[in-house]
């Protein structure tokens, strides 16, 4: 378990690093560039899938070699599509949900929360075990 705690840590760096990734690539797109926000937020999703990928192929589970790299990232952006539909359905119930109780802001930031840790769990453990599945757990 000690191993698969150390890939787990690895997998929340990358994403934390993705995460500011994405963020300057949305930020720049939008303000720098002009590019329409919805536009935009597609283009910073593709940057940080790519990140994303290179992070955790490289680093976090970098002895995962038995399948070609472009079989890796299909199932790993397979994986990611599907995760962000996760993570809007869970945003969307809990922020129709906490709204009328906590308001706005509060209910904004809730919703985000839930969101990005249902769909990180989801990822982790669908890549773990589907994109990385040739990695033994505890090796």
């Amino acid at each position: 378990m000690r191993r698969e705690s150390k890939r787990l840590a690895k997998f929340l760096v990358v994403g934390a690093a993705v995460f500011v990734i994405e963020t300057a690539a949305l930020s720049a797109f939008v303000l720098v560039f002009g590019i329409d926000r919805l536009q935009a937020k597609a283009m910073a999703f593709a940057v940080a899938l790519l990140s994303s990928y290179l992070g955790n192929t490289l680093w976090a589970f970098r002895e995962s070699r038995s399948k070609s790299r472009l079989r890796q990232f299909l199932e790993f952006a397979a994986i990611s599509i599907v995760g962000l539909g996760v993570n809007l359905s869970v945003f969307g119930f809990f922020d129709r949900m906490l709204t009328p109780s906590l308001g706005g802001m509060l209910a904004l930031y809730g919703a985000h929360g839930a969101a990005v840790g249902v769909a990180m769990s989801w990822n982790f453990l669908a890549n773990r075990l589907i994109t990385y599945g040739d990695l033994r757990f505890g090796s």
